[in-house]
Order: structure tokens, then C-alpha cells, then sequence
């Protein structure tokens, strides 16, 4: 049985993950750690990659540059040992799409939810072995731009962490993700060490009044059309195709991104007041 963590612990004071902190593990005792947490949930103790290439996720692999993409366990899957990657869920924690595309096998959610234990009990190891993953796949891809996801199904504000500035990263990676935190000084403290945030509209937007602000201010948006809606207009919002591909980061700034309601999201209904994760196309003209 995996030892009970919380990973609210290592998020904490997160100024003190520096490059100089990282520096200070060995290497080799991070992936024993890691194929330790891998053993207590039952897996090999073999150290694959914690990241893992754009192609292998449905959405990613239509990016149109190398993206690499780490899972963890979301706040509808997490495992209790550890609590919620996801501190903004609302409505959008039953039809998460951790379960859509392979994300519904077993195995896939397993994985998941051991990597999320690992970054709990052991951070600085797991960002140790993490920026090491970023290094090796700037190397691979030589002068050409990688695209880093950190959070495909959690909302971990990496930004925060002085190892994660663009700064200190390899000089072609570009970090980028989601984020429901309703606090817009978020979308600005990341853009100013490089990190391209993009806020996720949900329950507590209920006209796009309420993301007027943050679109004037260059930010970027997305929304979860419900199924069946037709394509929404609006007279002054840029209206991109979201599920065109994933890089939200070369979206125009001011611009939202509508995104089709997929796996059990489907089955969800808008609000008529727009009061609802999903929203319908009249929306965009409340």
C-alpha cells in the first residue's frame, strides 16, 4: 500500500524549486525512487520517461511542432493518497477528459496516478527527473521549438517555480497550458517568465463579459461548446478552432478558442443563464 502524501506539501513555497536546488539530486536516487513509488502500486520497477511525446495523445498530435506532455491524475481520478492536481475544478470534474481516448484503460490511469504520488512524496526528485526530460528532448529536436504541456489533466502552476522560467529552460522550449484559476494576475505572472497560460471558461463565466478583461489584455481563452451547438459568432472576439490542435500559445492574443464537448461531456446540456462548464452558442451573444 503506497504511503499517505499530500501533494498540496510540495506545492508549497514554490520559489524554492531553483535550478540550484535541482542540482542537488542525484540522479540515479531519483529514478530508484521512482521505480520505488512504481512497486507500490504494483508496477515494474522500471523509470519510463515522465513526460511523454505529443503522439501519443490524440489532441497533442496535432500540433504542428514537437510537444511533449505530462499526465497526471486529475481531480476526478486522483488517488487519495495524494488529493487534487485540480484545486479549481467545478462541473468539469465528471466529464474530465482523462477518461476519453486511452485514457479509459485501466493501465493508462494507473500511470497516472503513480506519477502524481511520485511528484507528491519526492518533488524536488520528481522535478529533478522532469527538467532532465525537458533538457534530453531540447537536445533531440536541436534548433527547432518544443512544446512543453505540463499539465494536460492537471492545473499545477509551474510558473511559479524558478526552474520552469523560460529563462532556465533550454532556449527552444515553450511552455504553455490551461488554467481555471479565476485570478487574471495568474495569466500575467505567467506570461512574465514565459509561460502561456490559456483560461478555461467554465460554470462561473456567464456571458463573456466576464473574460472581457482578460482578452483585453492580450490573454487567450477557451470554451467547451456543448454537442450539437452550432458554430457561435460574436462581433468582436477572434473565434479560433480549438480542436484544429492544441497550441494555444500561437492562438492570436485576445483571441478564444471553441472547443467540441467530447467523451461524457457530450451528454451535458448548457445552462440557458450560462451558468454551466459547457455553454451553447448563444453565449457568445449574451
Amino acid at each position: 500500500m503506497s504511503e499517505r502524501v499530500s501533494i498540496r506539501t510540495g506545492l508549497r513555497n514554490p520559489e524554492r524549486y531553483t535550478n540550484a536546488a535541482l542540482d542537488t539530486v542525484d540522479l540515479a536516487d531519483a529514478r530508484s525512487k521512482w521505480a520505488a513509488a512504481r512497486v507500490e502500486f504494483g508496477l515494474k520497477p522500471t523509470t519510463p520517461e515522465l513526460m511523454r511525446p505529443g503522439h501519443e495523445n490524440s489532441k497533442l498530435a496535432k500540433n504542428p511542432a514537437a510537444t511533449y506532455g505530462l499526465s497526471l491524475a486529475p481531480h476526478s481520478s486522483g488517488t487519495r493518497t495524494v488529493g487534487t492536481v485540480c484545486p479549481w475544478a467545478g462541473d468539469c470534474k465528471d466529464p474530465c477528459l482523462a477518461s476519453a481516448g486511452r485514457g479509459k484503460f485501466a493501465a493508462v490511469q494507473l500511470g497516472r496516478q503513480v506519477r502524481t504520488y511520485y511528484a507528491a512524496r519526492w518533488p524536488l526528485e520528481f522535478r529533478a527527473m522532469l527538467r532532465h526530460e525537458i533538457r534530453n528532448s531540447a537536445k533531440r529536436h536541436g534548433s527547432d521549438p518544443v512544446y512543453l504541456r505540463l499539465n494536460v489533466l492537471s492545473d499545477i502552476h509551474y510558473h511559479e517555480e524558478p526552474w520552469a522560467a523560460v529563462g532556465n529552460l533550454p532556449d527552444q522550449c515553450r511552455p504553455y497550458g490551461y488554467t481555471k484559476d479565476p485570478r487574471r494576475a495568474t495569466m500575467a505572472n505567467a506570461a512574465q517568465v514565459g509561460h502561456v497560460l490559456t483560461y478555461s471558461v467554465n460554470e462561473r463565466d456567464r456571458t463573456p463579459d466576464s473574460i472581457a478583461d482578460l482578452l483585453n489584455e492580450g490573454h487567450r481563452a477557451a470554451v467547451v461548446l456543448a454537442h450539437g451547438e452550432p458554430w457561435p459568432v460574436h462581433p468582436f472576439i477572434e473565434l479560433v478552432d480549438g480542436d484544429a490542435h492544441d497550441l494555444r500559445a500561437t492562438d492570436a492574443p485576445g483571441s478564444v478558442a471553441v472547443l467540441r464537448a467530447k467523451g461524457r461531456a457530450k451528454s451535458l446540456r448548457p445552462d440557458p443563464h450560462g451558468g454551466s462548464f459547457v455553454k451553447s452558442a448563444a453565449w457568445f451573444a449574451a
